[in-house]
């Protein structure tokens, strides 16, 4: 929508450009690391930053030669990676202010879901856009409390910190019921809110009481077949599948433990990294 329109703009792109996958991006690096002889472990190679500033700058710190050699291997290709195209849309809005009002002029509003999730530059993007053009209706939608994609880099800014970065004006409003959980469980959540506000669940199981057992004893090998159990079991009482939840800190236990479940209870559609139908998105 603003890349490919207006691409020469930008020098970086104005060539024309091809947009490399994570398959590909993982081979870069990968050769990289055989050229520098660096003999870095694929956990290691995936924690290098190959992001840019957005003045084109490299990011990373501990390997930037690594960085450096990938951003040169991409522009000698006339590439872009995934992460590239925020930051070479917002250039292009940035080096010429007639594209941000062209674009602008065209678009009569402007929704965000999910904002706590939103990157700084998508911030700046749309920015851009609304500052622009008055005339375009802004919204949005979300809770600062399920901001769970810090690590990568989601934020969720204050009503006064939009209201600054669009020169729009907002009117915040709360949404105060709840259709998924019962009371017992949002009352528990109401001692960690950000933002203390009155919340009532509303759903048919509001007054349900549910269960919650703490087992401190399991260990780390017997955990995945522990929880094979409780699966099956539950399965086996009638709960539904769909209606049940494993959760972890963070996305790694899960990939093995996915992969275990599906081989010892083949007969379940799960829903989950690496193992579902269409795989899920890792972001």
């Amino acid at each position: 929508f603003i890349i490919y329109p207006f691409k020469m703009n930008l020098s970086r792109v104005s060539k024309g450009f091809t947009i490399i996958d994570d398959y590909t991006q993982r081979a870069y690096v990968s050769q990289i690391n055989n050229m520098l002889n660096l003999n870095l472990k694929t956990y290691e190679l995936n924690k290098i930053d190959l992001s840019l500033s957005h003045d084109f700058k490299i990011n990373e710190v501990q390997y930037t030669q690594v960085s450096e050699m990938y951003h040169t291997m991409l522009e000698k290709n006339k590439e872009i990676d995934f992460d590239m195209i925020l930051l070479v849309a917002y250039k292009i809005l940035t080096v010429n202010s007639n594209v941000a009002r062209n674009i602008a002029s065209n678009i009569r509003a402007i929704y965000v879901d999910e904002f706590q999730d939103t990157r700084e530059l998508q911030y700046n993007v749309i920015a851009k856009l609304l500052q622009n053009n008055p005339q375009i209706q802004s919204m949005f939608v979300g809770d600062i409390d399920q901001a769970i994609y810090g690590s990568l880099d989601g934020i969720a800014k204050s009503v006064e910190e939009l209201e600054m970065l669009t020169s729009h004006t907002f009117q915040s409003k709360t949404l105060h019921g709840c259709y998924r959980s019962n009371q017992r469980l949002v009352d528990f959540y109401s001692n960690f809110q950000s933002c203390p506000y009155e919340i009532e669940s509303r759903g048919n199981n509001k007054n349900d009481r549910g269960f919650i057992s703490y087992d401190c004893k399991v260990t780390k090998e017997d955990l995945p077949n522990i929880i094979k159990n409780i699966i099956k079991e539950k399965i086996e009482s009638g709960i539904h599948e769909k209606d049940i939840c494993v959760l972890a800190p963070q996305h790694y236990p899960l990939f093995s433990l996915g992969e275990y479940l599906k081989k010892e209870l083949p007969y379940c559609n799960f829903d989950a990294i690496n193992i579902s139908p269409i795989k899920v998105n890792n972001h």
